[in-house]
């Protein structure tokens, strides 16, 4: 299923600035993760946060902003 969702700038930069910052949190988790399972659970929600940045930067740019 597909979601369109439409933006400001503020909002989409916004959204940027705490996917970004979560990004970087998830990373320490790994860092810290004393488990497998849990390790690979982050990673795989550190994939998604990528994926998720990735789409709000070319969405952006496709816009011309």
């Amino acid at each position: 299923m597909m979601v369109k969702l439409e933006l400001t700038e503020p909002e989409r930069a916004l959204l940027l600035e705490v996917l970004r910052d979560r990004l970087g949190t998830v990373r320490e988790e790994i860092y810290h993760s004393t488990t497998f399972e849990f390790t690979e659970q982050l990673k795989e929600k550190e994939k998604t946060l990528k994926q998720l940045i990735d789409k709000v930067e070319k969405t952006a740019q496709s816009e011309g902003g």
